[in-house]
């Protein structure tokens, strides 16, 4: 006679289901979208650093130091606890910032010398850095995918703009976020 099998208040059942749901969920390769994001954001930085020419000096790795002290502070009163990356580009021709995958922050010269306070750099970090946390990036990763495998994005694929709409909820959302920062330690 077949065994029959009942549900019991704690059997493996429910354990199961949850993990079949957790596969489910799971990216096929195995990888985390955020783990394969950071791992772009990584190569697609270094790339920039090596195409810019972006060298290293004591004047200039205090500088970064700034901007990464800065920047880190800003991100640090965010839920999401999102490790991010600030690259500095000293080109004072550069006058912008933009977000890579993975929380990498491409900061230029032009707007490290337009700030006139620190208040004014991190909103300008913090509105690179909702970029990030609306998922805007993570959308452009997603639908540049569909176009190209991950090996050949480049860093000029993130440089179209978001649009109107998604640029004012990064201001908004970057001004609450440095002024949420600004009470900390600013």
């Amino acid at each position: 006679m077949p065994r029959q099998f009942q549900i019991r208040p704690g059997n493996a059942l429910p354990r199961i289901l949850l993990t079949i749901v957790l596969l489910a969920l799971a990216p096929p390769n195995g990888r985390s979208q955020a783990s394969t994001e950071l791992t772009l954001g990584e190569r697609l930085a270094y790339e920039y650093e090596k195409q810019s020419g972006l060298g290293s000096t004591p004047e200039l790795e205090r500088i970064s130091g700034y901007v990464n002290s800065v920047g880190n502070r800003v991100a640090s009163t965010l839920p999401s606890h999102l490790h991010y990356h600030f690259v500095f580009d000293p080109n004072p021709a550069f006058k912008s910032a933009f977000a890579l995958p993975g929380g990498y922050i491409i900061v230029g010269g032009g707007l490290l010398a337009l700030t006139q306070t620190e208040d004014e750099m991190a909103n300008a970090l913090a509105h690179e850095i909702e970029h990030v946390e609306l998922g805007h990036v993570s959308s452009r990763v997603t639908e540049l995918m569909k176009q190209k495998d991950m090996e050949s994005l480049q860093v000029t694929d993130f440089f179209p703009g978001c649009g109107k709409e998604k640029e004012l909820a990064c201001d908004l959302n970057g001004q609450k976020l440095a002024a949420k920062a600004s009470s900390f330690s600013f």
